[in-house]
């Protein structure tokens, strides 16, 4: 690069905005400030005690998406997190504790209790996200 005559090639200007770019990517994996969401990473909706044993519970995520979680009834110690998007056109779905199951209320879409497509234009089930129980934090992978 040649800066005494006030002018810069191309080739400089490029390498200097790589360098530049590469470093601004690494400053926050460096300084360790990358949030969980941003990682793909697990994020706490709660602790263990705010779900109950096949009853869902809808919270939301950072990202502004929202999941279903329940206590696994096969262990007290684990959860269930089923995704709320229909898996026909991606609407919302409604627990309905009584008839134990969710309803898509864009097309009448039915889900079982355990996220399984059991009546309507749903193509497949609902997605089920990973999920872990940390020092009694529900955290999912979102």
């Amino acid at each position: 690069m040649n800066y005494s005559e006030g002018t810069v090639s191309r080739r400089g200007f490029l390498k200097v905005l790589t360098m530049a770019g590469a470093a601004a990517a690494a400053l926050p994996v460096l300084a360790g400030n990358i949030p969980a969401e941003a990682q793909g990473g697990y994020v706490t909706v709660g602790k263990l005690t705010d779900f109950k044993v096949g009853d869902y519970k809808r919270v939301a995520l950072p990202d502004g998406t929202s999941v279903y979680v329940a206590v696994d009834p096969k262990d007290s110690t684990k959860v269930v997190v089923l995704s709320s998007s229909c898996t026909h056109k991606g609407c919302v779905v409604l627990w309905l504790s009584d008839p134990k199951q969710f309803k898509c209320p864009c097309h009448g879409g039915i889900f079982d209790q355990n996220g399984v497509n059991v009546a309507g234009p749903p193509p497949r089930p609902l997605a089920t996200l990973p999920s872990r129980v940390v020092s009694g934090n529900v955290q999912v992978n979102a």
